[in-house]
Parts: C-alpha cells; sequence; structure tokens
C-alpha cells in the first residue's frame, strides 16, 4: 500500500516526465510558458513567498478583487 507521501512523489514523478517530452514543452513554449522544476518544499516555500509578495502590495496599494 502507498502512503500519502509516495503517492505524491509518483504524481510529482509523472509529471516531471511529462514536462521533459518535446510535446509538452513545445506546446508550453510556443504559449510562452516557462516551468521550474523544484523540489515540493521549495515549491512550499516559493508558493508562501508568493502569497506574501501579492498581500503586501494588496495591502500597500489598496488594490482589490472586484467580484
Amino acid at each position: 500500500m502507498f502512503s500519502k507521501q509516495d503517492q505524491i512523489q509518483g504524481y510529482d514523478d509523472e509529471l516531471l516526465a511529462a514536462m521533459k517530452t518535446p510535446e509538452l514543452s513545445g506546446i508550453l513554449a510556443n504559449a510562452g510558458g516557462v516551468y521550474q522544476v523544484m523540489t515540493q518544499a521549495a515549491f512550499a516555500d516559493f508558493y508562501r513567498q508568493e502569497i506574501a509578495k501579492w498581500k503586501k502590495l494588496s495591502a500597500d496599494t489598496g488594490i482589490r478583487v472586484e467580484q
């Protein structure tokens, strides 16, 4: 039986393999997309930094989401 972490690692491995294919990397490149390979921990850190950055920008400028 697989643990949750094993399943997540399996998804990561499959996604990385897909991103390395000429088909998917070509589609992303043609659309102007860029991907960066990072560990789960690195992505979590990146995500936290992005949230903090945009939260501060929103607070500093008063930008709000329109609904």
